[in-house]
């Protein structure tokens, strides 16, 4: 903001830099040399390459994604065991799968190749893979949704999600510049810009007060994690029903829903969470009332309104 405020102007070197870039692909004819082969015999020889690369990769693709879609997609059974590994593998190959899809498509369709007359089976294989990085995506969106559903939602949880948008948004782009001969340029600007504005739009939310109210909403069938839960932001606890009878429930959902859980005793109790969280609504409370008005935001207002009533506070 104090950028667009302060400098009426571009640096002069940038503003030369962004003019010497280009959106659009433009067709370069070198001359060719007596002592090395160039041209047509080159460019066959590297759409070659491309073409048996691509070929090897989507066969090594599309069995992972078979086995996916057949025990992930499908017939799916949890057996109690914690799925943070079972999510990573799936991210972890994503990453992999997108950034290979970048670096392939930049390097060989980067010049010439864009423009060789032979190249249909290039842009179509191309594509098929493009396409299985789209399906390994919701493989990972159904591998984070099942984590989700036992385990209720996390920060990193949530994040997957705007990850995997992203990725999806950078397949997209890739796609579109093999489509329309976009430039690297075009492809660096546009995703970088999709980064920024994401990453903008999710600050508009109160994400902690979202993961309360779901995992409130959920405890009867999913792992509702004490220790996690008592960490939450302030503006969390209005979504806390705290009281005897809430807690009693939570302690038999959870005994019934989530005995094959491993490594249940390492977990806080439900009443050790009940007194902690108590401890910090009342405090709170007590913080609040001294505050200066310089110190006034909406969250915490919002929040302590709400357990004025619960602690019997004067406004």
């Amino acid at each position: 903001m104090f950028t667009f405020i302060f400098r009426t102007t571009l640096p002069y070197h940038y503003t030369l830099l962004e003019k010497s870039f280009s959106d659009t692909l433009m067709r370069i004819k070198k001359p060719s040399s007596k002592l090395f082969r160039k041209g047509v015999l080159d460019l066959l020889d590297e759409y070659r390459m491309a073409l048996a690369l691509l070929i090897g990769l989507n066969i090594l693709l599309g069995v992972f994604n078979f086995i996916d879609i057949t025990t992930v997609w499908y017939n799916y059974e949890w057996q109690g065991e914690m799925l943070r590994s079972f999510v990573h593998r799936g991210i972890y190959v994503l990453i992999i799968a997108v950034l290979c899809s970048i670096f392939i498509i930049l390097y060989y369709f980067r010049n010439n190749l864009n423009f060789f007359s032979k190249s249909k089976w290039l842009r179509i294989s191309a594509y098929i893979w493009l396409a299985q990085n789209i399906i390994l995506l919701i493989s990972v969106a159904i591998r984070n949704s099942i984590y989700i559903e036992y385990f209720n939602l996390a920060y990193k949880r949530i994040g997957v999600y705007f990850f995997l948008f992203l990725c999806l948004l950078g397949i997209i782009s890739v796609i579109w510049k093999l489509a329309t001969y976009k430039s690297k340029y075009w492809l660096q600007r546009i995703n970088a810009m999709s980064v920024f504005i994401v990453l903008h739009v999710i600050t508009f939310f109160d994400w902690d007060k979202i993961i309360a109210s779901h995992n409130y909403k959920n405890f009867d069938h999913a792992f509702f994690h004490y220790d996690f839960m008592q960490s939450l932001a302030p503006s969390a606890w209005s979504e806390m029903p705290i009281d005897d009878n809430t807690i009693r429930s939570l302690e038999l959902m959870q005994s019934e829903a989530m005995l094959p859980v491993r490594e249940r005793h390492t977990y806080m109790s439900a009443t050790t969470y009940q007194q902690i969280i108590n401890q910090k609504q009342e405090k709170f409370c007590n913080e609040y009332s001294t505050r200066h008005c310089l110190e006034w935001n909406y969250a915490d207002s919002k929040t302590y309104q709400n357990l004025q009533q619960k602690f019997s506070i004067s406004p």
